[in-house]
């Protein structure tokens, strides 16, 4: 099994175009108070623009804040897994046909574990074929994305949900049982269940936090050997 689906790099340049839409967004509810409809549209940020201001953020400067927000690890939730299984039935809710399951992945998901607060939710679906059309729903309804690097994934598909200048969830969209899938739970059951090795990771995580904390591309990466040698100790 390839080393490539767990090396390809899953941060976006914020210099791509970002598609977002609220036409579903109720007053508060995503980012911002603003009670206006905005369709979904395409713009292009340049890093350097300032968001931090008294008054309430827009959506386009909440977006590009939580673009540019820092590697940060939090202490522990325990209102992360009730934040996932939220998310989990307001996605099946709204598309009852288009999942055949919904994890919770990703470090968030790993009792007792130092994290970026951002929950990380792995969906399942029968083929990619055809999930432009569940990419253009799914960003009328809070989430973001980049359709330049959407369009150069060949296993997944990736969508943002923000608030108020901060990511809250990472949703990745994949092909139920297929490899990235599988490799995916393999390593947050590994972790769940092995104090040894989630204690490793959380030390790694704690110091390339500190090394890449404005480089979220830089900080993925420098994870990959540890994740991949967890995975190949449980699927190879």
């Amino acid at each position: 099994m390839s080393e490539a689906p767990l090396r390809r790099r899953q941060t976006l340049d914020a210099g791509r175009p970002w598609i977002f839409g609220a036409n579903a967004r109720k007053r508060g509810e995503v980012a911002g108070k603003s009670k206006s409809v905005i369709p979904c549209w395409h713009a292009s940020y340049s890093r350097g623009r300032q968001c931090g201001t008294r008054r309430p953020m827009t959506d386009q400067e909440s977006l590009l804040a939580a673009i540019h927000e820092s590697v940060e690890l939090v202490p522990y939730d325990p209102a992360w897994p009730p934040a996932f299984e939220e998310e989990r039935w307001r996605l099946l809710s709204l598309f009852p046909s288009a999942f055949v399951a919904i994890e919770h992945i990703g470090s968030t998901a790993i009792p007792g574990m130092r994290a970026k607060p951002i929950v990380d939710i792995l969906a399942g679906v029968e083929s990619l074929t055809g999930v432009d059309a569940l990419a253009a729903r799914l960003c009328e309804v809070g989430y973001a994305t980049s359709a330049e690097f959407n369009a150069s994934l060949s296993d997944r598909k990736w969508f943002m949900r923000w608030a108020h200048g901060r990511r809250t969830h990472h949703l990745h969209v994949v092909v139920h049982d297929g490899g990235i899938w599988r490799q995916r739970l393999a390593f947050r059951d590994r972790l769940r269940v092995d104090p040894q090795a989630a204690a490793r990771y959380e030390r790694l995580k704690a110091r390339l936090a500190a090394e890449h904390r404005d480089d979220r591309e830089a900080y993925t990466d420098a994870k990959a050997d540890f994740v991949q040698s967890i995975v190949a100790g449980v699927l190879w």
